[in-house]
This record gives structure tokens, sequence and C-alpha cells, in this order.
């Protein structure tokens, strides 16, 4: 039986985990991770990061007698720093969350537009080129050495290969904001107006690596198979003409299938989610940048948090939240708008709250679903993420979007839908992973005419707080 380890480096935990050809999970470890905050600042130590991505790893294999057959890595995206060119840290690990060029970015010359043409996304400070290149303008030491601008994963496959191999995938490149997603290459305008060198960046390759290559962890051989983004691995296993996908994590996020057609929609981002040699499959992005976080810092700063036997539909209030730490994210890219809590009344108790706050998460989300359904007619949505496990967030998302919404047993899809991905692409027949069949499905509940008013006064409270946030 053929081996996969999977290696899922995420913003809050690193986890790995080995399973059979099969879709069996045989092992498993995870670490927790914490980024430093400081204003605008999140930051990884890049010598803990590693020593945990070691950590665990050690956890699975150290005991582990068998051979490994596929390797695979999927990573939070934009999250980089700078290394010498013997892969020692110069910078801390500025995580994707670091909002500290927003400035620097408003002056760089060049549209929403453009940046949109050429990359898929919108110039955002969450993505990595306008950090780097203030860190290039802030470190004067950077410009006096040889340097190499390092995402994420590359930095951990560098140590892994001992420098041998310095490459990333398009899913992880594109997140740079210097990829033209079109073309499958580093863009050459991007970098001259970001001011960041081609000769510092790491190699694209594929997302699924037909030839492996050879990585070595305390003497135990690690064929790398593939790599890419941790949105990417969710969806790989799910995303057709007809299904959706939508992740709850730190943030939540809508994935649309295109195919090989590199489609635009205004406000919505076009990812990467996989590619060969010569061809790019394509996926609409939505996103909600506060799901997890917002749900963590109610427990943290109210004491309350949301419980798995909250059932929708037993609602004692009606009150909308708009859940915007962190901003708004698509089809707005609205960083001025803050959270906001309305219609608290004299029946109103912390459950409610917390109803309220998930409900606001899917209408937020369902904002980017009604755009990117003009374009894209998806029929059915999963929901993967540890937060699925809330009925609460499928069901009310199943009402809103008047959909069909199933949840898979594999609730935490990264590690595992990447570990299929590789399974189905080196050949072996994945349709007896039964952690991808349905676990339990969800209709819509309320009549069309209830969920239709209920609508209308959510996106009247959502207009009236961001038009009184903009006033000046």
């Amino acid at each position: 039986m053929a081996n996969f380890l999977s290696l899922d480096l995420g913003s809050s935990k690193i986890k790995a985990l080995i399973c059979r050809e099969s879709g069996e999970i045989i092992k498993s470890a995870e670490k927790e991770i914490m980024p430093s905050y400081k204003s605008q600042k999140v930051e990884y130590d890049p010598k803990e990061f590693l020593k945990s991505c070691f950590e665990v790893l050690g956890l699975v294999l150290n005991d582990f007698p068998e051979e490994i057959d596929a390797f695979c890595v999927a990573s939070q995206r934009s999250s980089f720093l700078f290394c010498d060119s013997k892969g020692e840290p110069l910078t801390p690990i500025l995580s994707w969350q670091d909002g500290r060029a927003s400035e620097l970015l408003e002056k760089i010359n060049i549209s929403q537009e453009e940046t949109n043409e050429i990359t898929g996304l919108y110039k955002t400070p969450y993505y990595s080129a306008s950090k780097a290149s203030l860190l290039l303008k802030e470190i004067a030491s950077l410009s006096s050495q040889k340097i190499l601008f390092m995402p994420l994963p590359s930095f951990l496959i560098f140590h892994l290969s001992f420098g041998k191999y310095f490459i990333c995938d398009c899913a992880i490149a594109q997140r740079t904001l210097l990829f033209d997603a079109g073309k499958g290459i580093w863009s050459g305008r991007l970098c001259d107006i970001f001011g960041i060198s081609e000769n510092i960046l790491p190699k694209i390759v594929p997302t699924f690596l037909k030839e492996p290559l050879m990585l070595n962890f305390n003497s135990k051989k690690l064929p790398l198979r593939a790599m890419t983004g941790d949105q990417q691995a969710a969806a790989l296993p799910f995303l057709d003409e007809k299904t959706a996908l939508v992740n709850f994590g730190t943030g939540a996020f809508i994935l649309g299938f295109c195919g090989e057609k590199f489609i635009k929609i205004p406000g919505i981002l076009t990812s990467v989610s996989s590619a060969e040699e010569k061809n790019i499959s394509y996926m609409l992005e939505g996103t909600v940048n506060s799901c997890g976080t917002f749900l963590k810092w109610l427990e943290l700063k109210m004491g309350i948090k949301p419980h798995k036997t909250s059932v929708y539909g037993e609602k004692t209030s009606e009150i909308f939240v708009i859940p915007a730490i962190g901003g708004i994210g698509s089809p707005y890219w609205d960083y001025d708008t803050k959270t906001s809590f309305y219609g608290f009344d004299a029946q109103s108790g912390s459950q409610d709250l917390v109803n309220a706050a998930l409900e606001g998460i899917i209408f937020l989300l369902n904002e980017s679903i009604e755009v990117m359904r003009k374009k894209i007619n998806f029929s059915q949505i999963a929901v993967t993420g540890g937060l699925s496990d809330l009925d609460y967030l499928p069901s009310f998302l199943s009402d809103i979007t008047r959909l069909n919404v199933f949840r898979p047993k594999a609730k935490e899809a990264t590690s595992l839908g990447l570990s299929y991905f590789t399974a189905a692409k080196m050949g072996f027949d994945c349709r007896g992973w039964e952690m991808f069949n349905k676990e339990k499905e969800f209709s819509p509940l309320f009549e069309d005419s209830i969920i239709e008013k209920k609508k209308i006064k959510w996106k009247n409270f959502f207009s009236s707080v961001r038009n009184l946030n903009h006033k000046k």
C-alpha cells in the first residue's frame, strides 16, 4: 500500500497526516503556532516556525517504519520572508494578515483594473509584494547581499532539500501579486513596479510533479509530489461545474469552478486552482476576512461562543451583525467599515448574538455568491473546515442561497484534499475515499418570501453602515 504524507502550514496550526492510497488515515499530528501582533505588524519567528514544522513531521515519521511514496505541502498563502543564499532568515515571516504596507501600496503606480487584469487579484496590503517592497526600502542590508524572496512553502522545501530546491507552485506565486496568472510566469511589469528583481524569486513548478523532488527529514526520504495553497488543497476533491466549496476557517472562502477559462468578475478573485506544465485551471474566489477570527474575538472579549447544539430557526430576536475584523472582503474590498451590531432589545441573549454572528458571516459570503453565480451557475455547495461542524452555518447558507448544501466526512479537508489530488494524479483509484462522501445534507428551511425579507433587511443595514463609515 502506498503512503501519502501531507503537511498543512496553517495560520494557527501546523498539521501532518499520513494516509494510505485507500484514504485511510494512519497517523496525524499538529502543533499550534502563534504570530506576534503589534499594530499592523503580524509576524512569525522563522526559526521557531521551522522548528515547529520539524516537530510535527517527527511526530508522524520517527516511529513510522514504512516508506513515504508521496510528500505534499499545502500552505497559508501570501506569508513570506527574506533569506540569504543559504536559507538563513534575514527578516521575520510576515503573515498574510500583516497590513503594514497599506500606505506604500496607495503610492504604487498601478490601477486596480490593471492589477486584476494581470494577476486575477486586487491590490491589498495582505499580498506579499507591497510588504516585500517596504522591507527592501527599510532594511539597508537587504540590498547589500544575495537574498532570496521566500514564500512559506519555499522556505520549508529549501531546508528539507539542504538548499537544492528553491520553488513554489502557481497558486502560491499568484499570492505574491507578482505573478501573471494568464501566462503562468512572473510578471516583469509588476516586479519593476514593486522594485523586486525576478532573480530573487523562486522557480515556478506545476501543482503536481510528475518526477518527484527528493527531500530528506532525519534520513527519511520524502519524494515531493505536490504543493499548493491551503484553499486550493481543500477545494481540489470537490470543485466541478455543479459544485462550489465553502471553507470555514480563519476567514470564510467560497470557491467556484472555472476550468481553464480565466473568468473575470469585478470584485471577485480569479485564483489559480491547479497548474500543469502548459495548462492552468482557475476558480473564482470570494472571501470573508473574519470568520473564525470573529468568533474567537466574541469568545475572548465577551465570553460567548457558538455551540454545536445551536439550531437554526430557533432565534428569539432579529439581530444583525457585520463581522468586519480585518475589513470587508469581496466583492467590496472595504477596509473602512467597522464591525457593527443592530437589533438588540430587552429579550436578546448571548446566544442570539452568537447566532447573528454566524448569520453575518453567511450574509457577507452571499454577497460574493450572488455575483459569482452570474457567470458560473453551480447548483450545490460543499462545506469544509472545522467550523462547518456547526450545523447553524450550513443550514443558514442553504436558506440564504436557496441551494442544497452538504458536509463531507472530511471537514479538515486541506491535507486530505491534497493527498487525494496527488493519489489520483499518480494513477490510484480514489473512488473509495469515504471521507469525501456526504456526512450530512442541508436544504432550505423557510419559504422564499421569508428569506427574501430577511435579505432585504440585511442589505439595508449593511448599506447604511458602509455609508456611515465612509462619510468624511
